[in-house]
């Protein structure tokens, strides 16, 4: 029907104007049948484009200059758009019988996302195991985070790390009221500070250049952790700071069922005032628990 229609209109074409004329049009309708899918074509690449903007909106939570954003393998934190973690960001560790796994080798999904917050689903392929995250982020520039495991069948864990690969610029680590200079990057992994006194704060502070980052904590509400600063190799352009649970409440033998796993915060501190005055608490207390023990010790000797 549309080829007798086409001779037709050519037919008309050549009794009013000729043979060149004919042609022409001819070749204008040629030139629209060809332009027509290319329209098509940029309409569904401008609507996958939309489709990924609002994709990657929805995976965003603000307030103002603090950023976390979901990247299918972990949580990013920003500061004024500039990075303070390294992706994958905030990550959970476990060794189970001398193997390690983390969460960012793990199938990640948004149970609930608010304005404020994420609420997350991490699953392993190959441990009968699942992170039930919890992460908000308050106005006063800290971030809630909350982690639950679900154990689907008895399962030995040796331990949990609670990390955070944070921006290389950063030159100084703090654990407590302990800190020193981060070595300089390699292409090995370096143990910078592991030890086996509890800590309730690790984190990193002071940045190179003219990054300005401001100081970087994570901190638990609960007593028992212990402190992890390492260097990974240079390819990977970040610190790592971060809490080891080496036993949960003296058990490493899990049973099928819901654990709460850590309930701390992270903070993004830009008054380097608050923090030094975190730790001087933090140091008094050391002292004064060292004074007491001491009081102690010598009263026994005097009797």
């Amino acid at each position: 029907m549309d080829k007798e229609h086409n001779n037709q209109k050519f037919i008309k074409h050549l009794r009013s104007g000729g043979l060149f004329y004919a042609l022409c049009r001819g070749i204008k309708y040629f030139l629209f049948l060809l332009k027509k899918p290319m329209c098509k074509s940029k309409k569904e690449n401008l609507a996958t484009q939309v489709e990924k903007r609002d994709s990657l909106i929805s995976n965003i939570v603000m307030h103002k200059d603090i950023k976390m954003i979901y990247s299918n393998c972990g949580i990013s934190i920003f500061w004024k758009e500039k990075e303070i973690t390294v992706s994958p960001g905030l990550n959970l560790a476990i060794n189970t019988l001398g193997m390690w796994t983390d969460s960012s080798k793990a199938k990640w999904q948004i149970l609930l996302q608010g304005r404020d917050f994420f609420d997350f689903k991490v699953v392993y392929d190959n441990l009968p195991l699942s992170q039930l995250w919890h992460v908000k982020l308050s106005n006063n520039n800290e971030i809630t985070w909350r982690i639950r495991i679900h154990v689907e069948e008895w399962l030995h864990i040796d331990e949990f790390r609670l990390l955070a690969l944070i921006s290389s610029y950063y030159k100084i680590w703090i654990s407590d009221y302990s800190y020193a200079d981060f070595p300089r990057l390699d292409n090995y992994w370096h143990d910078v500070y592991i030890k086996n006194q509890q800590a309730s704060l690790v984190g990193a502070r002071f940045s190179r250049g003219d990054n300005c980052l401001p100081s970087f904590t994570i901190e638990s509400h609960e007593s028992g952790l212990l402190p992890l600063v390492q260097n990974p190799p240079l390819g990977n352009h970040s610190h790592i700071v971060g809490l080891r649970i080496k036993d949960t409440k003296n058990k490493n033998n899990f049973e099928p069922g819901i654990y709460p796993l850590f309930d701390g915060k992270v903070n993004i501190i830009e008054n380097e005032n608050i923090l030094d005055s975190k730790i001087e608490v933090m140091r008094q207390h050391y002292l004064a628990d060292v004074v007491h023990k001491d009081g102690k010790n010598n009263k026994g000797v005097k009797k």
